[in-house]
């Protein structure tokens, strides 16, 4: 991942309008900091949602950085915002699911939990190989 972000900074030093370049960049940084390998930050995420403010994958990874600051407010502002903009993603249910849950917001939570198995079609990537019954009612 590391090493893509140099391709895509590289990508950006010599077309500064390459908006793909852009898009790159948070895949990056997000999974960097999803597995822990550096602290929140994601300036290259705000400059992606700058050029392509109506992507819904660019809105809620925004979220998910103030998600991993602990500024669970703030993610939930933007999460919700993605859902607004498609609300059948189900990355953004996911997510916005368990910003609930880090603020003890459990039944909020566990709807959207319930609306991420929904709308996957129960998709084993959503809800598991053993699906949880506290979030799908198959």
């Amino acid at each position: 991942m590391r090493k893509a972000v140099g391709y895509f900074q590289e990508a950006i030093d010599k077309d500064h309008n390459y908006s793909l370049a852009y898009d790159g960049l948070p895949d990056c940084w997000v999974a960097l900091g999803w597995y822990g390998y550096l602290s929140p930050r994601r300036r290259e995420a705000e400059r992606a949602r700058e050029l392509d403010p109506v992507s819904n994958i660019i809105n809620t990874w925004v979220g998910s950085r103030y998600y991993f600051a602990r500024q669970y407010d703030k993610a939930i502002e933007q999460y919700r915002t993605a859902v607004e903009m498609d609300p059948a993603f189900v990355p953004v249910h996911l997510v916005l699911g368990q910003a609930y849950a880090q603020k003890q917001m459990y039944q909020e939570a566990i709807a959207e939990l319930q609306r991420a198995v929904t709308l996957s079609g129960h998709s084993p990537g959503v809800c598991g190989r053993s699906c949880p019954r506290v979030w799908c009612r198959r």
